[in-house]
């Protein structure tokens, strides 16, 4: 196994521990709650959970594009949350299943990180925005991504449980 550097092993620690939060923060959480909107809120915790989950086959396949790719700079795909939420029936889709899909990819995409060479994470890609972005620093955005909305479903719940 390469040896990460200091930096790369703290985040990915962070980054490997995405799915126990997210499934500790769901614990408890009924049907109901999961649906539940609450006024001047776009987002119910069903829709979160969805989101974290087709957030990291997006994140997997930037891994994969700057790691494996044979273009000096692959361009790295970027979507629209909203119209993901709309067109994919966050909805009427099983948060569980979600959960599922997001630790499976956690898992397979920690296994394949913690692998890579010193190199490799220094290497880059580019979105159609013309946003570059280094290996680490995509490991970087998709650790806080998931922080965020763990955090955003404890506002969720605790707005759930007083209103």
């Amino acid at each position: 196994m390469p040896r990460l550097p200091e930096n790369i092993a703290e985040i990915l620690s962070k980054y490997n521990a995405g799915p126990t939060e997210l499934r500790s923060i769901l614990d408890g959480i009924g049907p109901a709650d999961f649906n539940r909107r609450l006024p001047n809120e776009d987002w119910a915790i069903r829709d979160c959970v969805l989101h974290i989950a087709d957030a990291e086959i997006i994140y997997a396949t930037k891994f994969r594009l700057v790691i494996a790719s044979n273009q000096s700079v692959p361009e790295l795909p970027i979507f629209d949350p909203e119209n993901w939420k709309r067109r994919l029936l966050y909805p009427y889709r099983d948060p569980e299943g979600a959960l599922s899909l997001f630790n499976l990819i956690r898992y397979s995409n920690g296994d394949m990180l913690k692998e890579c060479e010193k190199a490799a994470w220094t290497r880059t890609g580019q979105d159609s925005s013309n946003k570059t972005s280094s290996l680490s620093e995509i490991l970087e955005d998709a650790t806080k991504h998931c922080v965020e909305h763990i955090n955003q479903i404890k506002a969720l719940r605790e707005k759930c449980a007083n209103g």
